[in-house]
């Protein structure tokens, strides 16, 4: 049950995700007590670059775009507090939703859209490095487009390096990602401990129609929208300390970073470590196969918590 896969996870160290998105609303209260705090910065003094990082008062994270320590959104785009919530909003606080890590995480906000309605590979690429310095244990990228990226891939490779599992989004064009490169999840087909996500529509038991997908280079779908239901999307939080729906590749991501970050909880609770191959690896084994998405995702797979919980106990 879920019950005994996510018992005593008080006791366990945070897990510390990088969010690199539109930014998060700090003050949202379902997710402000969820944040990373770099308390070098939060301790030392407006304006200094206490901890000597070459970061400015980067206390929550950092808006890599602006070039300012304050990570939360400029414009009216919520989509990056909207993954947040589905990821990491409290749980058991009787407010709003729980996001599948809702206690023992830590996010950490890479802002790397700024004041614009897009993101430079340039910002993605800091946004990366900031993760990898700051010792992030998963990078979700909930964004992307068509073409390549080769300096984005080698930092997806030296972030695996040092022990970071980084999920993306598949897109939202309905095209075969296998055949038309996708930035950066089609990366995911060679770098093992990244994992690319494809949408499910919970309704139908399909993909969402404007799903990427490829029966090779996508890993795993994860809920992404609803089609029989009136708003279609998935329920999170949303700015203004409101909640609502969106949906797309962009939310199925972060319900897998979720499920991976509770893995590798998991298995630290035994002093286990995981490589990011071997958390791939452990999810992968433990999700489901449906025959109806098998010519969209690799092996069919679905995100599936009990499953996972089954394969734990089973060790």
């Amino acid at each position: 049950s879920y019950k005994v896969l996510f018992s005593n996870i008080k006791k366990r160290k945070p897990i510390k995700i990088a969010i690199i998105d539109t930014g998060i609303e700090l003050t949202h209260p379902d997710l402000q007590y969820s944040l990373w705090i770099n308390e070098a910065e939060k301790d030392g003094q407006g304006g200094v670059d206490d901890d000597g990082n070459g970061y400015v008062d980067d206390i929550y994270g950092y808006n890599i775009s602006s070039d300012i320590g304050d990570p939360s959104h400029q414009t009216v785009n919520d989509h990056g507090t909207h993954v947040a919530g589905l990821l990491g909003a409290t749980s058991n606080n009787t407010i709003g939703g729980a996001g599948v890590m809702g206690q023992q995480v830590e996010l950490m906000v890479l802002n790397v859209f700024g004041k614009n309605w897009g993101s430079e590979t340039v910002d993605i690429d800091r946004g990366i490095i900031y993760a990898i310095e700051n010792q992030a244990d998963i990078i979700n990228i909930s964004l992307g487009g068509p073409g390549h990226s080769e300096t984005t891939a080698e930092l997806i490779r030296q972030a695996v390096a040092r022990g970071i599992l980084v999920v993306a989004a598949a897109g939202n064009l309905a095209e075969d990602i296998s055949q038309r490169f996708y930035f950066p999840a089609s990366y995911a087909k060679e770098i093992q401990g990244m994992i690319s996500v494809a949408a499910l529509d919970v309704s139908q038991e399909g993909l969402c129609a404007n799903s990427n997908y490829s029966d090779s280079v996508v890993e795993i779908a994860a809920p992404g929208c609803d089609s029989q239901a009136k708003k279609q999307g998935l329920f999170s939080t949303r700015s203004r300390g409101r909640y609502g729906y969106k949906k797309g590749t962009s939310m199925a991501a972060p319900l897998v970073s979720g499920a991976l970050a509770h893995i590798l909880s998991l298995h630290r609770g035994h002093a286990v470590d995981l490589t990011p191959a071997e958390a791939e690896a452990f999810l992968l084994e433990n999700s489901p196969s449906s025959a109806a998405l098998s010519r969209f995702v690799r092996g069919g797979r679905i995100l599936d918590l009990k499953e996972l919980s089954a394969g734990w106990l089973a060790q």
